[in-house]
């Protein structure tokens, strides 16, 4: 995990780039608030439950580190969620009807 600093805010770089491209912000460009789209985040998850942070030579990265699982417990963990798609045989790209031409 890298640390990036202090969180910046993108009202404030929008306005930066407009200023630095020698432009004013609401009067040359309009900023827009259009809302969250679908799949972005206000927050990111940084680790997961049983991961601990350990530091790293370099100040500014740090790495996750957890017990490893058996193996009966990642193909618990796979199988649940997934059921049949985990067992599904997979082709080669070259084989799909897409790659190949057939159907069109």
């Amino acid at each position: 995990m890298l640390d990036m600093g202090q969180p910046v805010k993108i009202l404030d770089l929008a306005r930066q780039l407009i200023e630095l491209s020698g432009l004013r912000p609401e009067e040359d460009i309009d900023i827009e608030f259009v809302g969250l789209r679908p799949g972005e985040k206000l927050f990111e998850e940084l680790s997961h439950k049983g991961e601990n942070i350990t530091p790293t030579n370099h100040p500014k990265i740090m790495r996750f580190v957890s017990q490893p699982q058996s193996v009966v417990e990642v193909k618990r963990i796979f199988e649940k969620p997934f059921g049949r798609v985990a067992h599904a045989r997979v082709g080669r790209a070259q084989d799909a009807p897409e790659a190949s031409g057939a159907g069109v």
